[in-house]
């Protein structure tokens, strides 16, 4: 998306603050990501905007920067058939530049800009998602809050458990779920009732089921499925608390963000954006690692893809030279439709 010069619209001052909220809506929208491929009517666009203003008109009045969060870059994966190590690579180099260009388009039609934080959840699924540990918790985070720096990042924040509690990890997760306790009947009759938490349910449960048997096949398929409930109903439940808590964190409204596509009248008023350039449908950076392409007009392009299919795809590895981290480069001599999905292109050996 292109940004947009305050020059080009009329003098802020004599905006009302209505039609600048509404500004606002519009940059954000334009990140959407849909929902099972949905398309946006113009009453669903009316909801959405409405829903965004209504959030955002607080800070708007008081000219303040607008509170924005989202939950997200927990930790890399533990199966490294999908991402390059424990740290932030590549991938989360891109999508950190890819937000920021969001927080950059705000601004453009907003110039008091926006406190955009980002909070960051894998201390709270350490001992819930298969292979997870708090060490790598701890250099994810930090190797994150490191990419921020590189780029002088002024409106975006990464903080996590650490930042709010004291103790042991073990101690901080306690804190939080005494503090902030999720009804797990709740959640179980959701599961049974709401079909799309169900549908959500149930893709976690497949997610953590297949990624368990393939860091360890010596677990039978069964006993993965049944560890994939486990986790994913876990993970449910501990994101609850934390939601909560983020929750508790803010006084007045706020706009919540996703990283996952969210239903346009989802109950808890998220926006799901993308969180790469291309605004395509691709692994979340802590579940890959990046592949550099070179479209036909000669501009490179990164997407994410599973490490092993990249390997597959005789990508070569490229280490970090330049302080932005791993990644991989596609083959110069294959041709890649960007019509297609990777795994696609992969299926038709990029021909």
């Amino acid at each position: 998306m292109r940004v947009i010069s305050l020059k080009e619209n009329i003098s802020f001052k004599s905006t009302t603050t209505q039609k600048v909220a509404q500004n606002v809506a519009d940059v954000i929208l334009s990140y959407r990501r849909p929902f099972q491929g949905d398309t946006l009517t113009r009453s669903d666009y009316s909801y959405l905007s409405d829903n965004i203003s209504k959030r955002i008109l607080p800070s708007i009045d008081k000219s303040e920067p607008l509170q924005i969060a989202i939950v997200g870059f927990s930790l890399k994966s533990p199966n490294k058939k999908k991402v390059i190590s424990d740290i932030a690579d590549r991938a989360e180099y891109e999508t950190l530049e890819h937000l920021q260009e969001l927080t950059k388009n705000i601004k453009s039609v907003y110039p008091y800009g926006s406190n955009f934080r980002i909070f960051a959840d894998g201390r709270i699924f350490v001992g819930t998602i298969f292979g997870s540990s708090d060490d790598a918790v701890t250099k994810y985070v930090s190797s994150n809050k490191d990419i921020l720096k590189k780029q002088s990042q002024k409106e975006i924040q990464i903080l996590s458990l650490d930042d709010f509690f004291e103790g042991t990890n073990e101690e901080k997760r306690v804190m939080l779920f005494s503090e902030f306790p999720t009804d797990k009947e709740k959640i179980r009759n959701m599961i049974k009732t709401n079909s799309f938490f169900r549908t959500y349910y149930q893709y976690m449960r497949d997610f953590y089921a297949k990624d368990i048997h393939s860091i360890n096949p010596e677990i039978s398929c069964k006993k993965s499925r049944q560890l994939g409930n486990e986790a994913a109903f876990g993970v449910i439940c501990a994101a609850e608390s934390y939601n909560q808590f983020i929750n508790s964190l803010y006084k007045e409204p706020f706009l919540r963000l996703s990283v996952h596509s969210t239903p346009i009248y989802d109950t808890q008023g998220k926006i799901g954006i993308f969180l790469n350039r291309i605004k395509k449908n691709l692994p979340t950076p802590w579940h890959s690692a990046a592949v550099k392409i070179t479209d036909k007009d000669g501009n490179a392009i990164f997407l994410y893809e599973k490490k092993a299919r990249l390997e597959k795809a005789g990508c070569y590895f490229i280490p970090d030279t330049d302080g932005k981290g791993e990644y991989y480069l596609f083959p110069p001599d294959k041709k890649y439709d960007f019509s297609k999905s990777f795994k696609e292109n992969l299926m038709s050996d990029f021909s």
